[in-house]
């Protein structure tokens, strides 16, 4: 009789020492799962203020142009330096238009040629009187003197900002500056065919208004009144 009593009882603490192993297993898993758990709060926390920035940030775009010369201190100096680069942008692109004309004129001048010979003297005369192509050119060049002295002008945090529009004022006007002279070229050319003129003035056209763009850009981020 004492050996199954005996017996009984060592598997009772058998079932016992299972039991706890279990039970202590569960409670280390809980325990991870926990800290699991506040890793991934920490984790949407991080979420949470990477959401606030970005709020910030898109705030921040709809500031007043007050509250933005504010942030980036931006003086009446800079206002003017401003002021030149958008009056030079307005004379390249009256000299554009002038070309435009220009380009119809010798379209029109070269249709009449041959039929009269008087039109097209009379034309390249009133042409050789102010040539468009020349104010271009000079226009052009302190066009990118005034976008230089704006951008010496800003302190390292304003360019920092307006950086990727300087560069590209800076790229945009060196391609208009080639592009302007090959045209000027085209069209003190006889020979050379108008509508590779007209499309090349197309393409002045196109990028006057990027680069006229650009720089109502820089002058919004720095809360100037454009």
């Amino acid at each position: 009789m004492k050996t199954p009593t005996l017996a009984a009882a060592i598997l009772v603490f058998l079932a016992a020492t299972a039991l706890g192993q279990m039970h202590g297993g569960a409670a280390g898993g809980m325990s991870g799962a926990s800290s699991t758990g506040g890793m991934g709060q920490g984790s949407m926390g991080g979420m949470r203020n990477s959401s606030g920035m970005g709020s910030m940030d898109q705030t921040g775009t709809m500031m007043t142009p007050a509250q933005r010369r504010q942030l980036m201190h931006t003086t009446p100096m800079q206002d003017q330096k401003y002021q030149s680069s958008a009056r030079a942008m307005g004379k390249v692109q009256g000299d554009l238009s002038r070309m435009q004309s220009r380009g119809m004129g010798n379209a029109a001048s070269s249709a009449s040629q041959n039929t009269n010979p008087s039109y097209a003297a009379s034309a390249d005369t009133q042409q050789g009187a102010a040539d468009p192509g020349d104010d271009l050119a000079s226009d052009l060049q302190n066009l990118e003197q005034s976008n230089d002295d704006l951008a010496s002008s800003l302190n390292s945090d304003q360019q920092a900002v307006v950086a990727g529009k300087l560069k590209d004022l800076q790229k945009k006007t060196k391609q208009m500056q080639a592009l302007a002279e090959q045209v000027k070229s085209e069209l003190n050319n006889p020979q050379a065919d108008p509508k590779v003129a007209r499309e090349h003035l197309k393409k002045l056209d196109r990028l006057s208004k990027e680069v006229a763009k650009q720089q109502h850009e820089v002058a919004s981020a720095l809360g100037i009144s454009a």
